[in-house]
């Protein structure tokens, strides 16, 4: 093909899949030279697949905002948007954290009230699920 790659083969050719389900990522192939690139999954990829970049929106089902991300072989980082939307990095880790350590680190930024922390704005745009919005 004029995409590139081998002619007539499927080097260098990506499939895009948007929120497959897990019965399509269970028949996903990922084309030989070539890759598969899943678009928010509805389950975790099969072991046959390297995650190499992942961001999750909202990652812990109690908080509203922060983000969870991941670009290979780097760590996971927990961030959350500060005064005038920059991304910071409050976290980082070697393995993907669990809810119970995403709840701990979003804790820790809404509690930090330091004028100096990294965190101070990042508070607002957290906030657990069912707490009003302090704007309400």
């Amino acid at each position: 093909g004029a995409a590139g790659g081998a002619a007539g083969g499927d080097a260098g050719r990506v499939v895009a899949v948007l929120r497959p389900s897990a019965a399509q990522l269970k028949k996903a192939v990922c084309p030989e030279g070539g890759a598969v690139l899943l678009l928010n999954p509805q389950a975790p990829p099969p072991a046959r697949f390297a995650p190499t970049y992942v961001l999750l929106d909202n990652p812990h089902p109690d908080w509203q905002g922060g983000l969870l991300f991941r670009a290979f072989p780097g760590d996971w980082a927990l961030a959350a948007a500060g005064f005038g939307g920059a991304l910071t990095v409050h976290g980082r880790a070697a393995e993907r954290p669990s809810l119970p350590d995403i709840d701990r680190g979003f804790q820790a930024v809404r509690d930090d009230n330091n004028p100096f922390s990294r965190a101070v704005g990042a508070a607002a745009a957290l906030r657990r699920r069912g707490e009003p919005d302090e704007a309400e």
